[in-house]
Order: structure tokens, then sequence, then C-alpha cells
């Protein structure tokens, strides 16, 4: 059995059945006292501990007593009965409480509870308050909230209906705020109550999946010393570093016969001549990187380069 009762509930009486064990059919049990049964609940904030007993006690039926158990009608309901439940059991804190109901000759019944804020029974009486009442209120909030997103005049009653049915239509006739004016947008949010996450803000934008089209980050655009070494992850400076390195000496672009990096081999690199060719390696000094023809004259031995 599943009910759903508001958080903070109190003297609340609920209807249990109670079967008969020893019954094929399912017969509910008469006669039970508060003496015949035990009762137990567990809540959801309740942490490392067992099971809270109930002190079942005689009751009126129709009044609540805290632990209060009766019969209802043995001869015409046989098998239900009246509990009254704690309202410590009903506090807020919890999202469920479950109730356990045992004794002899009966079947074990659990009592599962869904706490709640709000029921549905909360939102129908919202929706059927007469006026003057709690929706009344809440249109009239509505209206001074309209009024200050710049809708002209007096909020919903000035565009000539006052029924949130129609706000749809009514609301398409408004004039649209100045346009550009985003500081004034953003201004009137703040008067609804909005979050600093539902501003409209650059600071809370989320910029994931967003394009930027060409030319549109300017230099302009980045003030003195916006962009410093400590703005840049190590891997990001390496990258540019290595971009610098490979960088074409012939008219720019990245990669070429005659690189940056090409350039530095032969100052820091082995360098081998041999046979009128000149080998610049890399840098484990065993791979070529370039080769250049050489020619050579009587009383120039120099033959190779290799530094440590």
């Amino acid at each position: 059995m599943k009910l759903v009762i508001k958080k903070g509930t109190t003297s609340k009486r609920v209807m249990v059945f109670i079967q008969d064990s020893g019954s094929t059919t399912g017969a509910g049990k008469t006669g039970l006292t508060s003496a015949s049964v035990t009762c137990y609940y567990c809540r959801e904030d309740d942490g490392d501990v067992g099971g809270t007993a109930v002190s079942l006690v005689s009751a009126t039926r129709g009044t609540w007593t805290s632990g209060g158990f009766v019969e209802k009608d043995a001869t015409n309901q046989p098998g239900f009965y009246e509990l009254g439940l704690p309202n410590a059991a009903l506090v807020a804190g919890a999202d469920w409480v479950n109730f356990h109901i045992k004794g002899t000759g009966i079947a074990m019944l659990p009592l599962e509870i869904q706490l709640t804020d709000n029921t549905t029974k909360d939102v129908y009486d919202r929706i059927g308050a007469p006026a003057g009442a709690s929706l009344a209120a809440d249109v009239a909030a509505v209206e001074a909230q309209t009024d200050d997103i710049g809708v002209a005049g007096a909020g919903l009653t000035a565009l000539g209906d006052a029924r949130l049915g129609n706000l749809d239509a009514a609301v398409s006739t408004r004039a649209p705020e100045a346009a550009g004016n985003l500081a004034a947008i953003k201004a009137k949010t703040d008067q609804l109550a909005f979050t600093v996450a539902n501003r409209v803000d650059s600071t809370v934008i989320d910029k994931t999946g967003f394009a930027i089209g060409t030319g549109g980050i300017a230099a302009a655009a980045f003030a003195a010393s916006a962009v410093d070494a400590a703005a840049l992850a190590q891997n990001a400076a390496q990258e540019v570093a290595d971009e610098c390195l490979n960088r074409n000496l012939a008219g720019g672009g990245s990669g070429g016969a005659r690189t940056v990096q090409d350039s530095l081999r032969v100052l820091r690199n082995r360098r081998a001549i041999s046979a009128g060719t000149l080998t610049v390696y890399q840098e484990d000094d065993a791979t070529s990187a370039w080769t250049a023809a050489v020619t050579t004259a009587a009383g120039n031995p120099i033959s190779e380069i290799d530094p440590a």
C-alpha cells in the first residue's frame, strides 16, 4: 500500500487493510486491538539505525491519536483499521517513510508513504481559488513582473484581457524592448529576481559549440598584456615554439626545404663532408637532415665536424 502525504502534515489518520494469514481468499482479519499488533516505521533520513517503534493505543473512530489503532467496521468492512500516524514520522527532511505492521495470525502489512513538498490538492486549490485568493495574488504578481520587463501601461489588465488564457495573443500586440539596449534588458531580468546564471552576461554563457567568423577576433579586441605567458598552457606554448622552428625561410608558411630548424642544425648538430657532399644530421647525429654540395681546395683538410 502506498500513500502520498505532504511533509510536515500533523494529526494524520490513514486507513489500512490487514489480511488474515489463515484465509485462502484474502479475507481481512477482524477483532484486532492495539495490543494485538506491533508497528514500526523507518525514514529516508534515519541513517544507520533500526526501525522506530510506534506505541499503539486504543482510539476513537474518526479522531486522531498518535499511534491510535481502532477497527473500522468488523461486519461491513472486515479487516479495515484506522491508524493515527505519529507527527514525527511525517516531518520534513525525508522524501519517504515506511510503516510495518505485524502480529500473530495476520499477513505482514507494509505501508509506504511518499513525502512531498506539495500535493496535487495544493495545485488544484490554487487553480480553483476565487477572486482575491491566492490565484488572484499570483495574477497581480505576474502583472507587476510584466511592467518590470517593459510592458507599457498597467501590465496584463491594461491589455484589455486579464485572463491568462489570452495572454499569448495580448502580449503579441506589445511593442518590443528598444533595439540593442542589452544593458536595459539585463536590468529588467534582475527585477524579475532571475539568478545570476539566468542573466544575459558573457561571464555565464556556455561558449561550447559557438563558431567565430573570419575576422571575428581582431588585435584591437585584446587589452595590453591580455595574453601573456601565464595565460598559455605549457603544451600551447610548446606548439607555438615548434611552429616557429618549422617556419619556411622561403616566403613563410610551414615546412619546406629550408626551415628555421634546419638552419639551426648546422650550428649545433653533427656535420660531415665526404666526396664533395656536406651532410647535416638531425639531433640524433645519425639521421641526415639535409645535404649540400661542397667545393674543396688543397690545404683545406677539414672533413667533419661532430659536436658532442
